[in-house]
């Protein structure tokens, strides 16, 4: 009996760690995710797909919270169509939401081995302003599968402390593999759950996120001034390891900046942003713009709904990193290193 009880325990143990291994989160991680909508889930498989791939990806990524994320179709679409011009460029869809400058940088950091390209960075005021404010939470309340001991170095010098790393996936990584693992029995049951690109339904009702927006006014010049001065160096050193970059200014809903923050706020803050760019011969690209968004693309104050708009959207992105990876003057070419 007691053999028996080993032997379960045992075969269980080893189920639980090829479950939990970074493999399976890569190659399988419809089995692991939370619902159809877990973007850390999803963004965690991808990444560490890239990361795992037997050569360098040529390609773009798109990194961002959900104000950019619900601007792009699917990875396989922003592949699809730079492919019609370039067959060797892959796309990828890396924004989830919410996602912080040190996620997005972490991403990056950890597919740098394997990825040659452009990232074409979601940027807008409110991300900027919270910068500062989520560097605790990157380190206490990870999202994210991955561990990145460049970015967490970085925050220890602002006494954001990483707990000790161990070199083990399974443990380093504990908290998001905890929050998942008791959904692989009900997946296997019930069946693989897969990525959804739908737009939630929305209301195109601001009144809470109005508020919300002017608060984040409040010492804004403060704060996105310590942001830029973190974006500078992390920018730099990713620059360094073969990653190129765009600032996108990510589409918002032209009538919100009025109802909300102002029109000379925004228009002062993309100013600064196209400056901060321009100083490190970096493009900086207003999506609202480029991509000729109207009132209707949207689903609320920044989300795109489904439709032309966001096809419109999506192919813009497209043409404007393939313009980027076209450039004789890139700063850093992975080749060249």
């Amino acid at each position: 009996m007691a053999v028996c009880v080993a032997l379960a325990t045992a075969t269980l143990c080893l189920a639980a760690f090829v479950v939990a291994s970074e493999s399976f989160v890569a190659r399988i991680p419809h089995y692991l995710v939370k619902n159809d909508r877990d973007d850390y889930g999803y963004l965690t498989s991808k990444v560490i797909s890239i990361r795992q791939a037997a050569t360098v990806q040529k390609g773009f990524a798109v990194l961002g919270a959900s104000c950019i994320q619900s601007g792009v179709t699917t990875g396989a679409e922003l592949t699809r169509l730079a492919q019609m011009s370039d067959p060797e460029v892959r796309g990828f869809d890396l924004g989830s939401s919410d996602q912080s400058f040190w996620e997005s940088f972490a991403v990056l950091d950890h597919i740098a081995p394997r990825f040659s390209g452009v990232a074409l960075l979601g940027i807008n005021p409110w991300r900027l302003r919270r910068m500062g404010e989520t560097t605790k939470d990157f380190v206490d309340s990870p999202r994210l599968g991955i561990v990145s001991e460049y970015i967490e170095s970085r925050l220890a010098k602002i006494d954001a402390v990483a707990p000790r790393r161990t070199g083990f996936y399974v443990y380093d990584n504990r908290k998001f593999l905890l929050a998942r693992l008791r959904n692989v029995p009900r997946n296997l049951f019930w069946g693989a759950i897969h990525e959804i690109d739908e737009v939630e339904p929305r209301v195109l009702r601001w009144d809470g996120v109005i508020e919300g927006t002017r608060k984040q006014q409040v010492n804004f010049d403060e704060e996105a001034t310590a942001a830029l001065q973190q974006l500078d160096g992390l920018i730099t050193d990713m620059r360094a390891r073969g990653i190129d970059f765009v600032m996108v200014d990510a589409p918002i809903a032209p009538d919100f900046p009025a109802a909300s923050v102002g029109d000379d706020f925004y228009a002062a803050y993309r100013e600064r942003i196209r400056t901060f760019a321009a100083e490190r011969n970096i493009r900086f690209w207003d999506a609202n713009v480029e991509a000729n968004l109207v009132k209707g693309d949207f689903a609320d104050w920044c989300h795109m709904s489904q439709g032309p708009g966001r096809q419109r959207m999506t192919n813009a992105l497209v043409d404007l990193a393939l313009e980027e990876l076209s450039r004789g003057d890139r700063v850093s070419k992975k080749e060249s290193r």
